[in-house]
């Protein structure tokens, strides 16, 4: 889609050129990729809207744990506690970290540990 295509879809008013710094934005941050077809560009998504959705959460989680620690964890065990499909989603998640080799041997979850070689 060129930023033409885009400001017509949006049919909010934007002005091209907003819309075309946005878009530009967009492919600095890797979300978008353009590639030149004639005389604009043509953009598309780079990722699906579940790869960003899990990013975007994945950083949320992280921005409040690091800000709330114990007491983010705490509330969210009580928030998932009332809901057996989203308990029953958290314990098996649990259960298949509980059984990785990094929590037997002190290291981070999910961080392969380095070798002397």
């Amino acid at each position: 889609m060129d930023v033409a295509a885009c400001v017509q879809r949006l049919d909010g008013g934007q002005a091209y050129t907003t819309v075309k710094t946005v878009m530009e934005r967009l492919v600095v941050k890797g979300l978008l990729a353009r590639e030149k077809e004639g005389r604009h560009y043509v953009y598309w998504p780079e990722q699906t809207r579940r790869e960003v959705e899990q990013s975007v959460a994945a950083e949320q989680v992280r921005r409040v744990m690091d800000g709330f620690g114990d007491l983010a964890v705490a509330n969210f065990v009580r928030t998932v506690s009332g809901d057996a499909d989203q308990l029953a989603q958290v314990r098996a998640l649990l259960a298949g970290i509980a059984d990785s080799p990094a929590e037997s041997d002190g290291e981070e979850a999910g961080r392969v540990p380095e070798t002397d070689e």
